[in-house]
């Protein structure tokens, strides 16, 4: 895996099972990747290299995204699953706190304060206030171009 960092430094990292990444987010000192299988893995990084670390099956299929989420210290993945979880590491292992199920594929997430927008593979964003989120309610906006 090659990824480029500040400018001109490549960061390198070995670990032939490795193959494609979907998303990467800097998580508590480690890079950590989501892939076509579902998974996260975590990489150390120390100057320009990156050690494996661990690996956790995060999905039933790909990740599509990962953005990070301020409230409870969290980080976000969206899958091809139709779910959004909600991760916090704890003692250095990665667990999952929450889940949103949706009825489409999820291409991108992002956060602000207490919500998360979501976009759907119906092209719609969904906004979910992260309070309400263990009685899964959201608001949906469908996004249209001015023509």
């Amino acid at each position: 895996m090659h990824v480029s960092c500040v400018h001109t430094q490549i960061l390198k990292a070995g670990n032939p099972s490795s193959r494609a990444i979907n998303a990467l987010l800097y998580y508590k000192g480690l890079l950590c990747t989501g892939h076509p299988d579902g998974s996260i893995k975590a990489w150390d990084i120390e100057g320009q290299t990156a050690k494996y670390a661990w690996e956790v099956k995060a999905h039933k299929k790909q990740i599509t995204c990962v953005a990070l989420f301020e409230p409870g210290d969290s980080f976000l993945t969206g899958s091809s699953d139709k779910t959004v979880k909600v991760w916090q590491m704890k003692k250095r292992k990665l667990e999952c706190v929450q889940v949103i199920e949706l009825k489409d594929p999820i291409h991108k997430i992002d956060s602000c304060g207490q919500m998360i927008f979501i976009i759907t593979q119906s092209h719609g964003v969904k906004m979910q206030a992260y309070r309400c989120l263990p009685c899964s309610l959201y608001a949906y906006m469908k996004v249209t171009e001015k023509r």
